[in-house]
C-alpha cells in the first residue's frame, strides 16, 4: 500500500515504521482466512486488511472517526494474521503505533476509558490483584455469570524461595500469575534445579508492561519496561556476566522479547532494551528434552489437548518446540481442529470486549476433543484462565504439567520397593 502521510505525522517515528510496513501489504486477503474478528463478525473492517486501510486513511488525513477507533480496538492482537501473510506483514507493528494516535485525535467513549483506566492501574500490581479479588469473591453474589465463572481461586503457598544451581537465570514472577497459579513458576523452578539451573525471582518490577502497552498506556508501559532493564542490568553486574531471563506467560515473554522494539531509535534506551531483549528466553528453550522422557507415565493426565497460545504460537513461534517437549515425555496430544484460533482471552481485551471473548472462546472449545481428554494444557495465564470457566477438566500450563509428574516420578523411586517406604 502507497501511503502519503499527512504533514503533522511526517516527522513521526512511530508513522515511518507504520508507512514502511504498509508498503509491503498487496491486499491479497489471505489474513482474513485466520483472523479470529473477521472469521466471527464478517465485517471487512475487522480484518486486518480492513484495518490496515483504515489505519491508511487516517495517516493520510482521509475520512476517520468512532467507527475507526471501534474497529482498531476490536482487534486482539493475536498475530494470526501474520503466520498466514505471504508477504511477511508485520501487522502488529503498524497497529500498535497508529491506535494510540487514533485514539488520542479521534477519542474513545468515556466508559472505555474509564475502564481502560482502572485495568491499567490495578492489573499490573499483584497486591491490587489479590485484594480485587479477595473483594469480589466476598460479593460474587453480585457479579453477571460471566464474571463470576472467571473468578479463580487463589493459592495460599509459602513465599516465593530462589534457588541455587551451577548456573543463575532470572525468572518473571508476573502481575496476575503469582497471585491467581503460582504453581507454575515454583514446578519451572524444580524442572530446571534438576538440570543445575537455579532461579531468582525478578521483585521489581512485578510486571512486564504488556498489560499497559496493550491498553495504549504508553508511559506506564515504558516506565515499567525501564525498571525491568536496570533491575537486568543490575543482576548482571552482580554476576558479572549476562544473566538469562526467563517467562513462563508466552505472552509476557514474548513482550520481553520486543522490548528492543517499543524503544528503537530511543536516545539512551535504545541498545539497553535490545541487549534485554536478547536475554529472554521462553522455558521450552531451556528444558531438555531428555530429561522429561517418559514422565507421561506418572501423571495422571496422559491423554490432552494442548491449546497453543497466540503469542507461542504467532509471536514467539515455539508451540512446536513446546509439543517436542510433550512428546519426549510420553503424553498423547489429541488432534485440534483450527490449531491456530484464538481462545479469546487476549490479555485485557476480554474485559473490554466480554460479548465478543465469550463467541471467540465457545468456537475455540467447539475445535477441542474434550469427551478424550484428561486435562487441557496451555502456555500462557490469561488463556488458561479464560478456558477453566468453558470446561471442568484441569487446565494446566505445560511446566505444571511435567514438573508434577517429574515429582511423582521421583517420589516413586524414593519409595523402597519391599516396603513401599521412603528409602532412607
Amino acid at each position: 500500500m502507497l501511503t502519503r502521510l499527512r504533514p503533522e505525522f511526517r516527522s513521526l517515528p512511530e508513522a515511518e515504521v507504520a508507512e514502511a510496513v504498509l508498503r509491503r501489504c498487496v491486499h491479497c486477503g489471505f489474513c482474513t482466512a485466520t483472523c479470529p474478528t473477521y472469521r466471527l463478525l464478517g465485517d471487512e473492517n475487522d480484518g486486518p486488511r480492513g484495518r490496515l486501510y483504515l489505519m491508511k486513511a487516517f495517516l493520510e488525513g482521509g475520512p476517520a472517526g468512532s467507527d475507526t477507533v471501534r474497529h482498531l480496538d476490536r482487534c486482539l492482537t493475536c498475530r494470526s494474521c501474520e503466520t498466514t501473510c505471504p508477504s511477511g506483514v508485520e501487522y502488529h507493528r503498524v497497529l500498535e503505533r497508529v491506535r494510540p494516535q487514533a485514539a488520542e485525535r479521534l477519542g474513545l467513549p468515556w466508559r472505555e476509558r474509564l475502564a481502560r483506566a482502572a485495568i491499567g492501574s490495578l492489573m499490573p500490581r499483584p497486591d491490587r490483584v489479590t485484594a480485587l479479588l479477595d473483594l469480589a469473591r466476598h460479593f460474587d453474589f453480585l457479579l453477571p455469570g460471566r464474571l463470576r465463572r472467571r473468578l479463580p481461586q487463589v493459592p495460599r503457598l509459602p513465599s516465593w524461595r530462589d534457588t541455587s544451581g551451577h548456573t543463575t537465570m532470572l525468572v518473571l514472577p508476573g502481575c496476575v500469575q503469582q497471585v491467581t497459579h503460582p504453581g507454575t513458576n515454583r514446578g519451572l523452578a524444580r524442572l530446571l534445579a534438576r538440570q543445575g539451573v537455579g532461579l531468582r525471582a525478578i521483585e521489581s518490577p512485578s510486571c512486564c508492561g504488556a498489560l499497559n502497552a496493550h491498553l495504549d498506556q504508553d508511559d506506564a508501559a515504558r516506565h515499567l519496561m525501564q525498571s525491568m532493564i536496570e533491575t537486568w542490568e543490575r543482576a548482571c553486574r552482580e554476576q558479572q556476566s549476562e544473566v538469562p531471563v526467563l517467562a513462563a506467560a508466552s505472552g509476557c515473554g514474548l513482550h520481553l522479547r520486543e522490548y528492543g522494539e517499543h524503544f528503537a531509535g530511543s536516545s539512551g534506551w535504545a541498545e539497553r532494551a535490545a541487549a534485554f531483549a536478547a536475554a529472554v528466553r521462553d522455558p521450552a528453550e531451556v528444558l531438555e528434552p531428555e530429561r522429561v522422557q517418559g514422565l507421561a507415565a506418572h501423571s495422571p493426565f496422559p491423554r490432552i489437548v494442548f491449546h497453543a497460545p497466540c503469542t507461542l504460537q504467532h509471536g514467539l513461534r515455539l508451540d512446536a518446540r513446546v509439543r517436542e517437549l510433550l512428546t519426549a515425555a510420553g503424553f498423547e496430544l489429541l488432534p485440534v481442529r483450527e490449531p491456530w484460533r484464538c481462545c479469546g482471552s487476549a490479555g485485557a481485551w476480554s474485559l473490554l470486549h466480554p460479548e465478543l471473548s465469550e463467541r471467540l472462546l465457545e468456537a475455540r472449545m467447539a475445535g477441542f476433543p474434550l469427551e478424550a481428554a484428561d486435562a487441557v494444557v496451555t502456555a500462557n495465564v490469561g488463556c488458561q484462565m479464560h478456558i477453566a470457566t468453558a470446561t471442568a477438566l484441569p487446565v494446566l500450563h505445560w511446566i505444571e504439567l511435567l514438573a508434577e509428574a517429574a515429582d511423582r516420578r521421583d517420589a516413586s523411586r524414593n519409595q523402597s520397593p519391599e516396603t513401599g517406604s521412603e528409602s532412607r
